[in-house]
């Protein structure tokens, strides 16, 4: 929305100050909502919080799961990126896909 609104300003004889305002306010909006983020989200707590229950094997089930898939995804990089890629041709070409619903009919 901003852009749009910066590029409109363009045709205007003075576009280069509403420019700096609107960049400088715009600045300064994003440090305030930036100061009063980090007051919220990063302030202490007064209050003792009780202490966590131990892990156990069943929660750690989900992190190792998800390394185990990244390394055999890494693993099997280039049949992944070719998979993908003929995935892509296949969508991109709409002969195909008439091919596969229509049968040999398909123009």
């Amino acid at each position: 929305g901003k852009l749009l609104i910066l590029k409109s300003l363009a045709a205007l004889p003075d576009w280069g100050w509403a420019w700096g305002v609107i960049l400088t306010t715009t600045f300064f909006g994003v440090v305030g909502f930036a100061r009063v983020g980090s007051a919220v989200f990063w302030k202490r707590v007064e209050t003792a919080a009780p202490p966590p229950p131990p892990t156990s094997r069943a929660d750690l089930a989900a992190p190792v799961i998800a390394l185990a898939l990244l390394a055999a995804l890494s693993a099997g990089a280039g049949w992944a990126s070719a998979y993908a890629n003929a995935a892509a041709a296949q969508v991109l070409d709409p002969a195909i896909a008439a091919r596969a619903v229509l049968g040999e009919r398909a123009p």
